[in-house]
């Protein structure tokens, strides 16, 4: 495959768990119906779903994500871990803007790959 179509694959998959979290969101509003939070925190990751999608595939984000896709497996462990605590906060800090949470995504994805490259130098 060429590289236009590896960095969609991974734009499409970053998309998708974006929305995978905001329908748990949604799921868990069901749960507690007087309590808005879910929901507003649903409706935040819908709307950096909406801006990630609307990214060029060249953008930076995914330039990072298919570097990560060739780190080792315990660096990716890790970053997912990392990248799913970071939907959270995105989502309950819903004043951020989509462009503050997409520096945040690209700023965790480049600590772990720092990491990632510090380890390889060590051995």
């Amino acid at each position: 495959m060429d590289e236009f179509t590896e960095l969609s694959k991974r734009k499409s998959w970053l998309v998708d768990e974006i929305n995978w979290k905001a329908r748990w969101y949604r799921y868990v509003s069901t749960l507690f119906p007087d309590d808005r939070r879910s929901v507003d925190c649903s409706h935040t990751l819908r709307r950096l779903a909406a801006a990630v999608s609307a990214l060029p595939n060249t953008h930076p984000l995914f330039i990072k994500l298919e570097q990560m896709h060739h780190a080792n497996d315990h660096v990716r462990e890790r970053w997912l871990a990392e990248l799913c605590l970071e939907f959270s906060h995105i989502a309950w800090q819903s004043a951020a803007s989509t462009q503050q949470a997409i520096e945040q995504l690209i700023e965790i994805t480049g600590f772990c790959l720092a990491e990632w490259e510090h380890e390889r130098r060590g051995r």
